[in-house]
């Protein structure tokens, strides 16, 4: 479990250690170009992406995938519903990061 989670507003990083999640990731078939499955619980009502750096220390950009195994990766975001939530990326190349990454907005 994650311990802390980075919010994002603009150019600044909050900590907010009470929104830590699970995430789970396992390659579905051996391969380079193999999906990755990315398993998680969604709290309700809350915007989900995913993002992807090749290295460390590299910009994090914006991963599409798609909400079932054989289905094509074109969303970028997903709403969570309170329960678990599983996502399908295409490998990008035989190495690389990737971050759930969780959108809060005030209220």
């Amino acid at each position: 479990m994650s311990d802390i989670v980075l919010i994002r507003d603009c150019d600044h990083r909050i900590p907010a250690p009470e929104w830590g999640f699970n995430v789970l990731a396992q390659p579905l078939t051996a391969g380079p170009s193999a999906r990755i499955q990315i398993d998680f619980t969604a709290s309700t009502n809350v915007k989900y992406g995913v993002r992807f750096a090749q290295r460390m220390g590299d910009p994090w950009t914006a991963a599409s995938f798609a909400t079932s195994s054989t289905g094509p990766a074109n969303q970028t975001s997903l709403t969570g519903s309170g329960g678990p939530v599983s996502v399908y990326l295409d490998r990008v190349g035989a190495a690389g990061f990737f971050a759930v990454e969780m959108e809060l907005a005030a209220v």
